[in-house]
């Protein structure tokens, strides 16, 4: 009788400790939003020489991290045409709110369809990594 129980227990528990197929889990990066802008590139913050035809982003001083994010490259969406652009930080942005970005020349260019006359346009963007 002992027997029989021990191997009940053992064969319900061994069906209880079958695996499980896993359900798919899609992980999203994590994106900020704020507002973009152009600036006349030169020497950035990072230490670099660039120019207006980089694809070079001042980050905002909160989330430029003391230059930790130099040389990381990042996505900026247009969130009014969908167009998006891959450049990397070079440069820090203490006028910037959290969020936002000032971008070479060129990255604005391929943003708006070269219009400049926006000025600023609302973005969302994440890091690449």
């Amino acid at each position: 009788m002992f027997k029989q129980l021990v191997v009940a227990l053992l064969a319900s528990s061994a069906a209880l400790a079958s695996p499980v197929p896993a359900t798919e889990v899609k992980v999203e990066k994590r994106s900020s939003s704020g507002l973009a802008t152009y600036f006349e590139v030169g020497l950035g913050a990072c230490g670099w020489t660039n120019a207006n035809e980089d694809l070079i982003v001042a980050i905002n001083s909160d989330q430029y991290d003391n230059g930790d994010h130099c040389g990381k490259w990042l996505t900026i969406k247009n969130k009014a045409n969908g167009k998006t652009v891959e450049a990397y930080a070079a440069d820090e942005c203490p006028s910037c709110d959290w969020g936002s970005l000032d971008l070479s020349p060129q990255v604005f260019g391929k943003l708006t369809d070269w219009d400049y006359d926006e000025g600023e346009f609302d973005i969302t963007w994440w890091w690449n990594d």
